[in-house]
């Protein structure tokens, strides 16, 4: 403890209460077991298009998630909503967690990594539903529909899938829930292996996953999804932001301070911010003092941002990252890696001598001066070239003489 500290007690007993109360009822962490995505990707990518994945498909390591499920009594004493890792695809990136310490073998970690990729290569192109439980039967649906598709094409993953599954069931908390959560968590115990029987209500629920009539349920009052499970990756569909309607401006000056850049990207989306540059301020009640649910609004607000450590925050608690146009530079900048989709990248122009247009393979068409090419003076030679081995002479015309044959 710095010993700078006795004159803060309060921020000092408020750290050690919200060190000790957020750990209540916590999932457990394997960290000396944790395996980062780096160590695996280039045997992700091979596997995922092997499998029939699209060629096209980025893998991206993304941060832990914000999860809405339901929370017991102690765990809400520390947080609101738990933060997972959680994978996703939507067809055009599979976002993978940047780290995974989910079993208590690196072996088993590594293993979910590549599991991830190929179920991922089995997905299917999935519709959103408004409705929380019609939504959460739709991903049982498919999931169950990604796991068949990836043994049927793969029987020597089903070993995998097995040990994985029943790893996890010992492993899941089995919290009180609503009749509609508990039928729901027993679906999802059910896809993972377990032979407990159904409850009335999830055999009710299976009938509609298995006949498709899912728009026959409908989410009762305060209905939470289920817990996020982290064998499989949850579908999602495309979502674009505004980047065909805004711009992107230099400030007036330029912002201070400065960002590690460090960590998995965060999700971005850019958004219209039209009203921000109106001159007359918005001003109804101090700001700091009005709660909001919102993770970005198009609104006037004449305040000064935070210092570098409570915009580090902001950013580190907000699910989603809102870029906007504001021609007055920030008072803080940070630098952070952005998950946004390839129609939210500022895709501007190079400018060089040698400048060539780039296939752009989602849209289909060719970006102009999008691929620079540096020429450089080739030098000199100082010594002479050094005769080819004997040997490797022999090698090069015995190929030469198979694909002679091949003509």
């Amino acid at each position: 403890m710095d010993p700078r500290d006795i004159f803060e007690p309060e921020e000092v007993v408020g750290k050690a209460w919200h060190k000790w109360v957020t750990t209540i009822g916590a999932p457990e962490a394997h960290d000396d077991h944790a395996v980062a995505l780096d160590e695996v990707s280039g045997r992700l990518a091979v596997l995922f298009r092997g499998l029939g994945g699209a060629g096209e498909t980025e893998i991206r390591p993304v941060a832990d998630e914000s999860s809405g499920h339901r929370l017991g009594f102690l765990r809400r004493l520390g947080a609101e909503a738990e933060s997972v890792p959680r994978a996703s695809f939507d067809g055009a990136v599979l976002r993978l967690p940047a780290r995974l310490a989910v079993f208590p073998a690196r072996e088993a970690n590594a293993a979910l990594y590549l599991w991830l990729a190929a179920l991922a290569a089995h997905a299917q192109p999935h519709d959103k539903n408004e409705d929380p439980l019609q939504r959460d039967l739709a991903s049982l649906r498919a999931t169950r529909a990604m796991i068949s598709a990836t043994v049927a094409d793969a029987p020597g993953l089903a070993g995998l899938w097995r040990d994985l599954a029943a790893a996890h069931l010992e492993m899941r908390a089995r919290p009180a829930l609503p009749d509609g959560e508990a039928a729901i968590e027993a679906l999802v115990r059910r896809t993972l292996g377990d032979p407990a029987p159904l409850p009335p209500l999830a055999e009710v629920f299976a009938e509609l996953i298995e006949g498709g009539n899912l728009a026959a349920a409908s989410a009762p009052r305060r209905y939470r999804p289920f817990a996020p499970v982290p064998l499989w990756p949850e579908l999602r569909s495309l979502v674009f932001g505004d980047a065909e309607a805004v711009e992107t401006r230099e400030t007036d000056q330029p912002p201070e301070g400065t960002g590690d850049g460090e960590g998995p990207a965060r999700k971005a989306r850019r958004h219209r911010t039209d009203q921000a540059e109106r001159k007359d301020s918005f001003i109804l009640h101090k700001f700091e003092a009005m709660l909001s649910v919102a993770q970005f609004v198009n609104l006037n607000r004449r305040v000064e941002d935070d210092d570098e450590d409570g915009a580090k925050k902001a950013a580190d608690d907000a699910d989603e990252i809102g870029l906007g146009q504001l021609a007055k530079a920030p008072a803080t900048r940070l630098r952070l890696h952005l998950d946004l989709a390839p129609e939210d990248a500022d895709l501007e122009a190079l400018s060089a001598k040698h400048v060539y247009p780039e296939w752009d393979v989602r849209r289909g068409v060719y970006l102009p001066a999008h691929a620079r090419v540096i020429a450089a003076p080739v030098e000199a030679a100082t010594d002479h070239a050094h005769a080819f081995d004997p040997r490797a002479e022999a090698r090069i015309r015995a190929v030469r003489r198979q694909f002679e044959a091949l003509r």
